[in-house]
């Protein structure tokens, strides 16, 4: 039986709490099933066989109050974003090594343990097909396109990035899945975009400087055809939808769609 200590940290879908000398757990907030801590358990020790760097040593646990628990090596490091905001002129360096890390994830074994970014992204856009009267059929063939498939993390971005001297480590690897590069880069580019800027954040300059070197970058590495990123980016604008999240983007989703 593994014994909570203080909380470290809290995210939409669960709480971080410090555990052994060693270790953290990682616990689902009330309203999240159990079963997420599994897939997450599952996808992360697949993609660490495959070589990503993710927290070492992940194992479940159960917990005094009879729920599950996902026990991790402790990372003694320091968030990309506490990094950015302690010094935005750093946000160059930072947004290239960002772009260098997803590169680096997908140069990793993927492993089919792990479920279709096609199958996830499919059921959202039906999800908010369904609750938003929003026609997404323009959407489908391009979720089908042809091309190369690898590790994705899914939730790449700053508050997910652990800087430690060996080199970033990777954490909450729920969303994780075998998939598409540009979709891959393209669900980074909503979370380090304008979209998620604040016009009153004293990090605005370096978060700007952060999103164009790793524009720059990952575009210059990666092989995109035409308006593929374009599109992506619109179809995780609707996936976010299904998320509870973006929710104000949906006319302009409408618009995008329209034009398509």
């Amino acid at each position: 039986m593994t014994r909570l200590g203080p909380e470290m940290g809290r995210g939409s879908r669960s709480v971080v709490y410090h555990g052994s000398d060693a270790q953290v757990v990682k616990v689902a907030i009330a309203d999240t099933p159990d079963r997420w801590l599994r897939d997450e358990h599952r996808f992360l020790t697949a993609a660490r066989l495959g070589g990503a760097p993710g927290p070492a040593d992940p194992a479940l646990v159960d917990l005094e109050n009879g729920r599950l628990g996902l026990a991790l090596q402790r990372v003694n490091g320091t968030p990309m974003e506490q990094t950015l905001c302690a010094d935005p002129g750093e946000g160059t360096l930072l947004g290239k090594l960002l772009a260098q890390l997803q590169l680096d994830v997908w140069s990793c074994r993927a492993s089919f343990a792990l479920p279709s970014q096609h199958d996830r992204v499919t059921a959202k856009l039906r999800i908010v097909a369904s609750r938003h009267d929003l026609d997404v059929r323009v959407l489908l063939p391009w979720l089908a396109h042809d091309r190369p498939l690898g590790l994705c993390h899914g939730d790449l971005h700053p508050r997910n990035v652990l800087l430690v001297g060996s080199g970033p480590v990777l954490v909450d690897w729920f969303d994780a899945s075998i998939g598409t590069f540009a979709a891959e880069t393209a669900r980074t580019l909503l979370h380090i975009g304008p979209r998620s800027w604040m016009a009153d954040d004293a990090a605005l300059d370096g978060r700007r400087a952060l999103y164009r070197s790793y524009l720059d970058a990952i575009t210059d590495a990666a092989d995109f055809e035409g308006d593929e990123l374009d599109r992506w980016c619109t179809v995780q604008l609707v996936a976010r939808v299904a998320e509870g999240v973006g929710l104000d983007d949906l006319p302009e989703l409408r618009e995008r769609l329209a034009r398509w």
